[in-house]
This record gives C-alpha cells, sequence and structure tokens, in this order.
C-alpha cells in the first residue's frame, strides 16, 4: 500500500524515529520563501535555498569591491533566535565570495557580496541556515 496518499513525509520520518527510538528526527518539512525547511525533535530547523542576488552597485574596499547589504526573508516564524548561516557563491567572471552580515535576524538573512571586479550581474548564492524553532 501506498502510504504517501495518507501520511505527510514529515509524520512517516516522525513514526519512524519513534520506533527506532532515535534519538533525534524530522517532525515537520516544507517550503516556504523560497526556502526548503526541516524541523526535528529535538528544536533544531534548518533550511535552504538559492537565489540570484540581482543587479548590485559594488563599492571599492582596499582590494575588494563590496556590496550594500541586501536581505533575504527566512520561512515565516522558522527560528526563534538568529541561526547560524552559511553562504557559497556562483557567478560570472572571477574571484566572488559572500558573508551574512550583523543585521541577520530570526526573521531575515542579511547579506553582503565581495569581488574582485566592479562587476555586480549573474551572481547566485547557495544559503544553508541552522538554528531554532522551540
Amino acid at each position: 500500500m501506498d502510504y504517501s496518499s495518507i501520511y505527510t513525509g514529515a509524520q512517516i520520518d516522525e513514526a519512524v524515529g519513534k520506533a527506532l527510538q532515535m534519538t533525534d528526527y524530522v517532525v515537520e518539512r516544507g517550503t516556504s520563501n523560497g526556502w526548503s525547511y526541516r524541523k526535528y525533535a529535538s528544536g533544531d530547523a534548518e533550511c535552504h535555498c538559492v537565489f540570484a542576488t540581482g543587479e548590485m552597485t559594488m563599492s571599492a574596499n582596499g582590494a575588494l569591491y563590496l556590496s550594500a547589504a541586501k536581505t533575504v526573508a527566512f520561512p515565516s516564524g522558522l527560528f526563534i533566535e538568529q541561526p547560524t548561516a552559511v553562504l557559497s557563491v556562483t557567478a560570472a567572471g572571477g574571484l566572488v565570495s559572500a558573508k551574512p552580515t550583523g543585521a541577520t535576524t530570526k526573521d531575515n538573512l542579511s547579506y553582503q557580496v565581495f569581488r574582485a571586479g566592479n562587476y555586480g550581474t549573474g551572481t547566485y548564492i547557495a544559503a544553508h541556515a541552522i538554528g531554532r524553532w522551540k
């Protein structure tokens, strides 16, 4: 029998986790604001997404060019405190990186892009955030 039409993936994960007496297991998973997320029985939560930065204005900062801070909303209500975020970047033309800023909150990821040249298009960021949901 195909139980997927009766139970959600998270319900199956939770039942298997309890049956196997696992110390942690997924209790909810879904998508929101372009992010995929998972909540665990322990209270941990994680989410990930890939997004385009759009056009950016870059300012010289020593040998690098730095963008103004930009913000992307996390899934609504996922975190109860500021999560830890890790970013990786794919871009056309040269050395590019990104970092979360101190303005990141439980609701929003704030980030800046820095690169070796002043070109501001064709940048995609993969973001992964881990925090607490309870």
